[in-house]
């Protein structure tokens, strides 16, 4: 063997040797180092998710509905579902947190939410929005069942009947309901009982979509999405038009945003027009200004407060980015002029449409004082929740601007979240139209807090040029500790404000079946007398036949009749009350009285009749030969007003 051929080998193996020595002290090292980040590694969010499904799934049998009072549901969920609960809520944070703010490319933003997040806030948004489905035999809140009815009613029709109700004017979305349910041959009522989690998870992919036209930073939008969810507490995302009309509001304003951003209508060009992304190619073909007109067009079919509210927030981008022919809007808004025209027969009639400005168009809806234990705590978790959202929204934007010495940054989301609230100089919307600013806000002061926390300012016009502000030493730690608590804290506050009224939103099974009857089987123009509001009526397709009290002027239920709060004091008063006014009605039509559980939680959460009160009025109604008991079962009584 020649010296060089043995020099050569000899180093060969030298680098071999050295090479499996390096292998060895690496995978030595790196095994602790693994341990040692196991929580923080990118699979833990995942598999913490999987185990409080697991523990949430087997925490179910255990809820008890009975146990339900003031304080909600929560007297009623086991330990179990709490320790599920908690493990979900630390799986979002962990995956939040680890999260980096830059911009990250399609391909990785897959990856990371479905590796990461998705996880863990699918898990989270199960625990909260599914557990009721699936204890509860029927569909939550009783105000769902007449949009069955609707539903089931154009089923039947096709056509709707335009003078029935305020439904059958906009019935855009009962009839896709009606088409899902042909298709998949779901029945309505399974529709309905899962109706929450579906339009929850239908509301967070489409903001996390529409807040592409606005950051590419994949924590600000997942931040904002989970924020948003959490205190969403206004109760729109049930089986509801609302439910269909908000989202679907929410891609409007995405893809006018992406329109301006491609160069549509003429906008001034400045930093305003620099926070924008301009998205693909499509967004400059005209398909998107056909796909934004058909979606604009199934709002307003479908929901009446909503193409306001969203007309009022396309206009105020408009003037904010300074557009020179914003006629897409234009078009829009004869779209609902059109279909005003169309439903304004019915609307002029029961309805002022302008009021004069005054306290009422501001004042929410006005309830009754709870009296059960816990009942005034979990009342107070919505409040805390909707102050917290004012004063982060406040704290950020002061934040912002003294950061970045503009108001640039912000003027988007804040011409987006004030612009609704116009509505209430002329529409107080029964009352609610201040919650339904709230909830077309919301979105836009979560963007604004989760801004903040991240300090990720402004999106250039192309892919990946990020704007941010300098970050002292120490701020990582800083804003995740805060994005971290921010998270915990709402979730916590949502469990009581999502779960904490069940003593009304609850339904029980035997006074649907009763309603049902009711309506399939009592002579047409028969009226369905309520104690109180909180009932299931109107719940099949045959409830055109019977008088649906649909005028203002007409109380509809003896709670809103003059005197009723002091005959509940004794039965005796209570009897007499209902014997008196149901014989008013019954010279008109035949009248049937509806008495079951449902009501009878809305009496007691209130104070309005103590058990004994009500067990001697029922035995009333049933010994006196003005009333005769036509159905019965499992607590739920009608009796026909003789």
């Amino acid at each position: 063997m020649t010296a060089p051929t043995q020099l050569s080998r000899t180093v060969r193996d030298y680098i071999r040797n050295r090479s499996a020595h390096g292998a060895q002290s690496t995978e030595s090292t790196a095994a602790p180092r693994r341990s040692q980040n196991l929580l923080l590694s990118p699979w833990a969010p995942a598999w913490m998710s999987l185990l409080a499904l697991v523990l949430w799934a087997v925490s179910l049998p255990g809820v008890d509905v009975s146990k339900i009072s003031g304080w909600g549901l929560l007297t009623g969920l086991p330990p179990l579902w709490y320790i599920a609960y908690a493990v979900a809520l630390v799986a979002v944070v962990i995956a939040l947190v680890s999260q980096s703010s830059r911009p990250v490319g399609p391909l990785r933003i897959q990856m990371i939410w479905r590796r990461r997040l998705l996880p863990s806030f699918a898990a989270l948004l199960v625990m909260l929005f599914a557990t009721t489905a699936l204890v509860y035999d029927v569909p939550r809140y009783p105000w769902t069942y007449k949009h069955i009815g609707v539903t089931e009613y154009l089923r039947i029709h096709g056509v709707p009947a335009t003078a029935l109700d305020i439904y059958q004017n906009f019935p855009g979305f009962f009839y896709i309901v009606g088409v899902l349910h042909e298709i998949t041959r779901i029945p309505l009522m399974a529709m309905a009982r899962y109706a929450e989690v579906v339009a929850h998870a239908l509301n967070a992919g489409v903001l996390y979509w529409t807040l592409g036209a606005l950051t590419r930073s994949h924590r600000v939008k997942a931040l904002t999405v989970i924020i948003f969810t959490l205190t969403n507490w206004v109760g729109q995302t049930y089986f509801a038009p609302q439910a269909l009309a908000f989202p679907a509001s929410l891609f409007v304003i995405g893809a006018f945003l992406r329109l301006i951003a491609a160069g549509n209508f003429r906008p001034m060009a400045g930093p305003l027009l620099e926070q924008l992304h301009r998205g693909g190619l499509f967004w400059s073909r005209v398909a998107a200004l056909v796909l934004s007109s058909s979606i604009f067009a199934l709002i307003v079919v479908s929901h009446q407060f909503t193409p306001i509210a969203l007309l009022m927030q396309l206009a105020a981008v408009a003037v904010v980015f300074r557009l020179r022919n914003p006629w897409l809007i234009g078009v829009f808004t004869l779209i609902e002029g059109l279909w005003l025209i169309h439903a304004f027969p019915y609307i002029s009639n029961r309805f002022d449409l302008i009021e004069r400005p005054n306290y009422d168009n501001v004042r929410p809806p006005s309830a009754l004082s709870a009296v059960l234990p816990g009942a005034d705590v979990m009342a107070r978790a919505p409040h805390l929740i909707t102050l917290f959202i004012v004063i982060a929204t406040i704290a950020a934007v002061g934040r912002i601007v003294l950061r970045t010495r503009t108001i640039h940054t912000i003027v988007v989301p804040a011409a987006l979240a004030l612009a609704p609230g116009a509505i209430l100089l002329v529409q107080p919307y029964g009352q609610e139209g201040v919650l339904r600013w709230y909830l077309f806000a919301l979105p836009w002061c979560s963007f604004v807090i989760a801004r903040d926390l991240c300090r990720v300012e402004s999106v250039g016009p192309e892919p990946g040029s990020v704007a941010q502000t300098a970050r002292p030493r120490g701020y990582a730690l800083w804003a995740k500790t805060a994005a971290g608590s921010v998270v915990v804290l709402l979730g916590v506050l949502a469990v009581p404000a999502f779960l904490g009224n069940e003593m009304i939103n609850r339904v029980w099974k035997a006074d649907v079946t009763a309603n049902q009857w009711f309506e399939q089987n009592t002579p047409q123009g028969s009226e369905l007398l309520l104690l109180v509001s909180a009932y299931p009526h109107k719940s099949t397709g045959m409830y055109d036949r019977h008088v649906t009290l649909d005028e203002p002027a007409v109380p509809r239920s003896l709670g809103q009749v003059d005197g009723f709060s002091e005959a509940t004091g004794s039965a005796k008063k209570l009897f007499e009350f209902t014997r008196d006014y149901a014989q008013t009605r019954a010279a008109q039509h035949d009248v049937y009285l509806a008495v079951g559980p449902t009501q009878k939680s809305y009496l007691e959460l209130y104070g309005l009749v103590s058990d004994k009160v009500y067990d001697d009025y029922l035995t009333r109604l049933q010994e006196d030969n003005g009333f005769e008991l036509v159905y019965s079962a499992e607590g739920s009584y009608l009796f026909r007003v003789l």
